[in-house]
């Protein structure tokens, strides 16, 4: 009997002539054709409808603002506060729904401390002047 390989996703890669060829542990080779280069929002690497972008660090004025995924909001103030919580279609906070604190930022970390509650410390990256990264979830400047 032959032994199954269970897919473990750890692999080789390797970059030559435009493509990325990669072999992961029980799954089959694949090589896809790349491209690269720069725009308006700086470099970039794209492997078929993925564009992967360099994550900045954010600077307090880049932070600072309303940022919305869905309904979540959070909204950075110069002053080092927050207010974090869940918001209807015309950005009004839900009831009982906002949690307030104090954040800084250390690199490409976000030190959250929730007023009352608990700490928190999540990735955090600049995408554009207009997208932000927190945690696995992308934020759109409102």
């Amino acid at each position: 009997a032959q032994r199954q390989i269970t897919p473990t996703s750890t692999g080789t890669f390797r970059i030559l002539d435009g493509k990325l060829s990669t072999q992961t542990t029980g799954f089959k080779s694949r090589a896809d054709a790349f491209t690269h280069g720069k725009d308006a929002y700086g470099v970039f690497f794209k492997q078929g409808a993925a564009i992967y972008r360099e994550l900045k660090s954010p600077t307090m004025p880049k932070l600072v603002g309303r940022w919305r995924a869905q309904s979540t909001q959070y909204v950075f103030r110069e002053d080092g506060t927050f207010e974090f919580g869940q918001v209807s279609s015309g950005f009004e906070w839900i009831a009982g729904s906002v949690a307030p604190g104090t954040f800084f930022v250390d690199g490409h970390l976000v030190v959250l401390e929730f007023t009352g509650l608990h700490t928190t410390v999540m990735p955090i990256g600049v995408v554009t002047d207009r997208q932000l990264l927190i945690g696995t979830t992308l934020f759109v400047r409102s």
